[in-house]
């Protein structure tokens, strides 16, 4: 006996089919990781995680800067906290307060490159 495939169900197998292919275009698209679309618009957003393309590591991209052209694309150290501690103290009950124990600057936990570097060595991922 043969099954064949009533009007409802082929209909949602053709529908599922072409969202699956549009699904995998745009991934594709994306995996290009240009900086600017065809009208000079930055595309990239912060918080959007790249793969470096030799080594592996994920980045963050934490901000984008655009002057007159010049795009400039400032990227978060995989090990680069979200957020910045806050400043720990102690009460002492008896004698003088310490002061705030701060935290040491984190500048190497980001780096800031050009856009032909990023389109060259960085993927969306």
């Amino acid at each position: 006996m043969e099954y064949s495939m009533n009007k409802p169900e082929a209909f949602l197998k053709a529908l599922l089919l072409k969202e699956y292919e549009d699904r995998l275009k745009t991934v594709s698209l994306l995996k290009e990781t240009a900086v600017t679309d065809s009208k000079g618009r930055v595309v990239l957003d912060p918080d959007l995680k790249v793969r470096h393309k030799s080594s592996g590591f994920e980045y963050t991209i934490k901000k984008i800067k655009d002057d007159n052209g010049n795009i400039s694309i400032t990227l978060r150290t995989p090990d680069a906290p979200r957020v910045k501690p806050s400043p720990s103290h102690t009460h002492v009950i008896a004698g003088q307060e310490e002061e705030l124990i701060s935290m040491p600057d984190t500048d190497d936990a980001e780096f800031a490159i050009d856009q032909e570097e990023f389109e060259k060595d960085y993927e969306v991922d």
